[in-house]
């Protein structure tokens, strides 16, 4: 894996960290470390998959 695509998994990641955290606690939003981690993972693997090598 090439160090651009760690650091957008990283920025990605905490982006979405703090999107989570800023939102008031009565939206039922707060996903759990896997399941941000999961959605990343897919996001990355199609994103990997349809852009040319």
């Amino acid at each position: 894996m090439s160090l651009v695509w760690l650091l957008i998994m990283i920025a990605v990641n905490w982006s979405l960290s703090a999107l989570i955290n800023l939102l008031p606690e009565a939206v039922p939003l707060h996903l759990p470390n896997w399941g941000t981690w999961l959605i990343i993972g897919l996001l990355v693997s199609w994103l990997m998959g349809t852009s040319p090598h």
